[in-house]
């Protein structure tokens, strides 16, 4: 009911009373309506910050979880990397203890060669194809009588005798080639200016050009 309709009631009745006590009603009803309003307007809005609450809560629950797990995948990461650096350390010392024993083996095993090459009781020597000694044994010291300077210094050809070096000279151009050496012999001269014989068996290698031979004396056994 609007005042236009209030008025005309009034002026139709000519009753100010009952037009007074119908605005007053009309008054109340209108307060009621705005407290419903408002309070209607108060619980959406209170509905709109808690739903904004919630979302704001999911979004930063999303945050955590997603800070979590990429915390967590960190910690993966960290973790095959220490797995892994523990596997390559392990590895590493397996390989140096290998590496030892095998260097220890070989050491040992170069030890008995040089005490079997230095006992031997037949010369053994390491020479070149130019007809050069460049290692030898004690023996040759022992059985020839000229001094490890002597030998090296000089062409082993200057040792031989005259008439065993065509037959020599031959054998060396067999062992370039790469054939092996097994029972040759010839003869060398001691410093006392006598011969000796010797039979050799020797192994060349072609690509260093180095001649591993070892020599018997079989002096007494050509006597017989």
């Amino acid at each position: 009911i609007t005042l236009q309709t209030l008025r005309k009631i009034t002026l139709e009745n000519n009753d100010f009373k009952t037009a007074y006590s119908t605005l007053d009603r009309l008054n109340k009803i209108n307060d009621s309506i705005r407290v419903h309003t408002m309070r209607a307007k108060t619980e959406e809005l209170e509905l709109k910050y808690k739903t904004k609450l919630k979302d704001e809560e999911n979004t930063n629950l999303k945050i955590l979880n997603r800070g979590k797990e990429n915390s967590l995948q960190q910690q993966r990461l960290i973790n095959i990397i220490v797995v892994c650096f523990l596997l390559f350390s392990l590895a590493a010392v397996f390989y140096i203890y290998r590496i030892n024993i095998v260097r220890k083996k070989a050491e040992e095993a170069l030890e008995e060669y040089k005490h079997f090459f230095k006992t031997s009781p037949d010369l053994a020597c390491i020479a070149n194809v130019q007809g050069y000694f460049l290692i030898l044994n004690p023996s040759f010291e022992k059985v020839l009588d000229y001094s490890e300077k002597e030998l090296l210094e000089k062409q082993f050809m200057e040792f031989i005798h005259p008439d065993d070096i065509d037959s020599t000279l031959k054998e060396i151009k067999k062992l370039k080639a790469g054939a092996v050496t097994i029972n040759f012999v010839n003869r060398y001269r001691k410093k006392d200016r006598n011969y000796l014989w010797f039979e050799w068996n020797t192994t060349p290698d072609t690509v260093t050009g180095k001649l591993y031979a070892t020599g018997r004396d079989i002096t007494e056994h050509k006597k017989t």
